[in-house]
């Protein structure tokens, strides 16, 4: 009786989800129909729906995997939200060239081809990798002779350059002239210190914020044990704020780190692990609130035109957080890049680099000059997808998101201690993001300024305590 009922229930949600998706697909086609230029747009959330239903056929655990909810979470945020915004605010071309207009079609056709063969990916992968969600973790701490040394080098070099701690600003303002005195008080920063100096200090101290805080979290868990772990569940839970209050030019390693950590605790203490995830998923949805919604409401002068403002601020800013369907239309109107781009965007995917090869041209300076936008104030992402083609053609242009969606899953399922965990945690963040997010070339970069430094880290953890054991 009882799994008459579980199944009538799952039978009922499924059909309400069904009848909810079809009006919402109807509605937005709809509307986008009565636009010209938008018309293309409102077969997004159509083929969304479609094809994760289609995944879902194939094996509903995948959705208990937390790397495939992202990949899923991003494409919704481009395919269907972005095509809402379109509806209440039509397409924003902030910039100059409106010639990419014209290419609206080609890039919703791209975008869907993208999506497809990334799921596809997803489910023949997500077969093949170990499940981390169901291994346990050992503990990993950092030793004591390890990380102290570190924090004595940071505390020294902010002592003697302490400017470079202007590098560092608010994740969360909503002053609108904070941004442009926070970048005047950076050029100066520059101009007082060497370049070396400059950007050797702030990675550095960039990286030991997360290594820092990872210390403090093992050792609180450490004196936990044998007690009633709450009370330390919680005193954990208040120090995470530590590492996304302040952050750097990049604000979202701030969240990701945040994020990463959050399901790191869901590890060290595993009887709360259901509602540690709870909490994750809802602080993700509290900070796209604050980003999408309550960002542009205070930014506002004149409250009576919020509400024109809100959707005009979500229509552009989906478009260039999620590389958006103007972006992609915008990397297909590029100029056939040429072999010195590829040169560029290797440098630029490489830190410090950029400061010692000068008068190379990668490819998201050549993406910004198309739309229009000036590389220093307001640079945009070049998509992913949009990278593909330009390298690799419309056939095989999904090809990098393929590249960084395996290596995704390879962080997340090759954990075998909890700072492994963290770290692929971190990485994977970057990687499944990243293909809609940022692109390849980007996230490399991203990669070598965390991930590389941390898992570096993590191994001289492990080599001294397995130097300490024998002894």
């Amino acid at each position: 009786m009882r799994s008459i009922r579980i199944r009538n229930w799952r039978t009922a949600l499924f059909a309400a989800c069904f009848v909810i998706c079809t009006t919402y697909c109807v509605w937005v086609m709809y509307f986008c129909a009565a636009s010209g230029d938008s018309l293309a747009v409102g077969f997004l959330p159509v083929a969304y729906f479609i094809v994760l239903g289609m995944a879902a056929l194939f094996n509903k655990d995948f959705f208990n995997n937390i790397a495939f909810l992202i990949l899923i979470a991003v494409f919704f945020m481009r395919m269907v939200v972005y095509p809402v915004m379109v509806v209440m605010s039509g397409i924003i071309v902030r910039y100059a060239n409106h010639h990419l207009l014209k290419y609206i079609g080609s890039a919703v056709a791209l975008q869907v081809y993208e999506y497809i063969v990334c799921m596809a990916g997803a489910i023949i992968w997500l077969k093949k990798d170990s499940a981390v969600s169901q291994r346990k973790l050992r503990v990993m701490n950092i030793q004591g002779c390890v990380i102290f040394p570190l924090i004595a080098a940071a505390i020294f070099g902010c002592v003697l350059y302490p400017s470079v701690l202007g590098r560092f600003k608010l994740l969360f303002q909503f002053d609108p002239l904070y941004d442009a005195a926070w970048d005047k008080n950076l050029t100066q920063i520059k101009s007082s210190l060497s370049s070396g100096v400059y950007y050797l200090l702030y990675w550095f101290l960039n990286v030991m914020r997360y290594a820092v805080l990872y210390y403090c979290l093992i050792a609180i868990n450490r004196r936990s044990h044998g007690k009633k772990q709450l009370p330390y569940l919680l005193f954990s839970f208040m120090l995470l704020p530590l590492i996304a209050i302040y952050t750097g030019n990049d604000r979202a390693a701030g969240v990701y780190g945040l994020f990463a950590y959050v399901m790191l605790l869901s590890k060290l203490y595993p009887a709360y692990e259901k509602k540690i995830f709870k909490i994750a998923l809802y602080g993700i949805a509290i900070i796209a609130a604050i980003v999408l919604l309550l960002f542009p409401i205070l930014k506002q002068r004149n409250y009576n035109q919020a509400a024109s403002a809100i959707f005009s601020y979500m229509n552009y800013h989906i478009n260039a957080y999620f590389g958006g369907t103007v972006n992609i239309a915008a990397a297909l109107d590029m100029e056939p890049l040429k072999v010195s781009t590829i040169v560029g965007d290797i440098v630029q995917s490489i830190p410090l680099l950029p400061g010692l090869i000068q008068g190379t041209t990668s490819s998201t300076e050549i993406f910004n000059s198309t739309i229009g936008a000036n590389i220093k104030t307001a640079a945009q992402i070049m998509p992913n997808i949009g990278l593909g083609v330009s390298y690799l053609g419309p056939l095989f242009a999904p090809i990098f998101s393929l590249i960084l969606l395996r290596m995704g899953l390879r962080f997340y399922s090759r954990s075998k201690n909890t700072f492994q965990y963290f770290i692929g945690m971190f990485g994977m963040l970057y990687c499944v993001l990243g293909i809609v997010c940022y692109n390849l070339f980007l996230v490399i970069l991203l990669l070598i300024q965390y991930i590389v430094p941390l898992a570096l880290l993590e191994y001289l953890a492990r080599r001294v305590r397995f130097i300490v054991a024998r002894k």
